[in-house]
């Protein structure tokens, strides 16, 4: 059976959060996710992708004790220019 490995990357701005220093604080985050697919099984996602990190987004914040709005996707590399990738 052919299968492709497939990895997903997000990144993230985080404003506010305790994790990172509080309110007026900024950090960053990266999220990676793994997956395998296949003839049979083609889909990663039951809903759309939008749907998927809208959700991961409030996943994040409920974690982080932050609203949302404190959140914000970023690019790879406004991500790396940010850490010390």
């Amino acid at each position: 059976m052919n299968e492709m490995k497939i990895r997903i990357s997000l990144y993230f701005e985080i404003k506010d959060s305790e994790m990172f220093g509080g309110e007026g604080s900024v950090g960053y985050a990266e999220r990676n996710m793994d997956f395998t697919v296949t003839e049979k099984k083609p889909r990663i996602f039951k809903e759309s992708a939008y749907d998927y990190v809208k959700r991961a987004i409030a996943n994040m914040a409920k974690s982080l004790g932050v609203s949302e709005e404190c959140i914000r996707t970023i690019s790879k590399e406004e991500y790396e220019e940010n850490t010390e990738y």
